[in-house]
């Protein structure tokens, strides 16, 4: 299973995102508008398994119920390297409860997680405001990176899963 990106492209295309309403309409503030955009066409195509990052480790646990505490917890991945990019730290995968569920982070390194049989679509979403000279945006560290190789090779985990980065140059509304 893989997100048809020419069809994702000829569905946002043209379309236009709500400013945020309040705050700066720079950085995360003003990428979230796009990403949820991104993410709502994406859960369209495959609405069972689509997933922002927090959401998706909150479904695995509350379907694995007797599975509590940061060890086993960890288990519950199938590739060592996807448990490196998506889960939590200990202290909070060991506070974990249907009760205290996890919130969304600014560094979760999925925005978007498409998850079927075992497979793992990561994608990233960065956006860019051209009416502005800024920076560009920055991508998942090359540290990191450097880890997700290094665990791949070890591993020899080369089909459980993509990282897919979406640049997105858009308006607000």
């Amino acid at each position: 299973m893989n997100v048809n990106y020419n069809k994702l492209a000829k569905s946002i295309k043209g379309t236009f995102v709500p400013k945020p309403l309040s705050g700066t309409i720079s950085g995360n503030a003003a990428g979230e508008p796009f990403d949820k955009h991104v993410y709502t066409e994406i859960k369209k195509q495959f609405p069972k398994n689509t997933f922002r990052q927090y959401e998706y480790l909150n479904d695995l646990f509350s379907k694995n119920p007797t599975v509590i505490g940061f060890e086993v917890r960890q288990a519950l991945f199938n590739s060592p390297t996807v448990l490196f990019l998506l889960s939590r730290g200990k202290n909070a995968t060991d506070k974990w409860s249907v009760e205290n569920p996890f919130d969304e982070k600014q560094n979760d390194t999925a925005d978007i997680l498409v998850v079927k049989n075992g497979f793992y679509e990561i994608i990233d979403i960065k956006t860019r405001n051209v009416s502005k000279s800024a920076q560009p945006p920055n991508i998942i560290s090359a540290f990191k990176l450097a880890q997700v190789c290094a665990r791949m090779l070890d591993n020899k985990e080369f089909n459980s899963f993509t990282i897919n980065f979406l640049r997105l140059i858009g308006c607000l509304k």
